[in-house]
């Protein structure tokens, strides 16, 4: 047992720094044709010295706003999409008859694009937060609802009817039954949705917004600022990374809450 053990230890040992080595063998390729070589010019896809340079000036400057900025329009959007997602999920899952009505209703508005929304909801709300915010909740609910809906489709009815017979309530059925089984999908639901509002957030700033992450990329790309183009994708890419780590440690946590069968 402790043999493989280590092995197992030594072979993530190992992966993990393969993965460092290829890392650092792209910059150091990067670096080489862009400065070193000069085989391609900087201005098309900058290099790695350049780009560290612009990140550090950021963050010696107003980058901490930006990212703030960004970060609430993302979480807010996020929190009311899934709230609002695995409530309507909820409901249409146990009503069948109110989700037979509302099907096609709920389907023609989840084939829309959202970004064609984006235009409009800046007109009702402005360039502001709040239609960043619009955006993030339709792109979020639907993929809640969906998910939800079919978690509690996929319950045996015979451990509603178990409940039921020993006496019990809808808050019994919920309790211990629905909420539990559903979680495996809505957190599927929540891992797509998380980077789905960081993705909202920066395309509404692209759009309209005088500050964000979004912003700064879109301004560099108006002055052709490769660097500063390809700073603001390596932060949105350590966002991403955060915020993904985060939810998986989130879901091995509440995986034990799901009953066993």
């Amino acid at each position: 047992m402790d043999n493989m053990l280590r092995s197992i230890t030594r072979e993530k040992v190992l992966i993990n720094i393969a993965r460092i080595i290829v890392f650092l063998g792209v910059l150091l390729f990067w670096e080489a044709i862009s400065e070193i070589f000069g085989l391609v010019h900087p201005v098309w896809i900058s290099s790695p010295s350049r780009i560290a340079v612009r990140l550090i000036k950021w963050i010696m400057g107003d980058l901490a706003k930006h990212m703030a900025v960004t970060l609430w329009e993302t979480m807010l959007g996020f929190a009311v999409g899934v709230s609002l997602g695995i409530m309507v999920g909820l409901i249409l899952g146990l009503c069948k008859t109110i989700s037979v009505i509302l099907d096609p209703f709920i389907m023609a508005l989840n084939s829309l694009p959202r970004i064609v929304l984006a235009p409009l909801f800046i007109l009702w709300f402005g360039i502001g937060i709040m239609s960043k915010v619009v955006l993030i909740i339709t792109m979020v609910f639907f993929i809640l609802l969906y998910n939800t809906l079919a978690g509690v489709r996929s319950i045996d009815p015979m451990y509603l009817n178990l409940i039921l017979s020993l006496g019990g309530n809808f808050r019994h059925i919920m309790t211990k039954i629905v909420l539990p089984w559903c979680v495996p999908y809505i957190f599927a639901g929540i891992k797509l949705s998380i980077g789905m509002s960081l993705v909202g957030a920066v395309i509404g700033e692209f759009l309209a917004s005088n500050v964000g992450l979004g912003f700064l990329i879109a301004w560099s790309s108006s002055m052709f600022d490769t660097t500063g183009v390809f700073a603001g994708i390596v932060i949105l890419m350590v966002l991403a990374l955060v915020i993904d780590g985060g939810m998986k440690l989130l879901e091995r946590r509440l995986q034990r809450w799901r009953p066993s069968t």
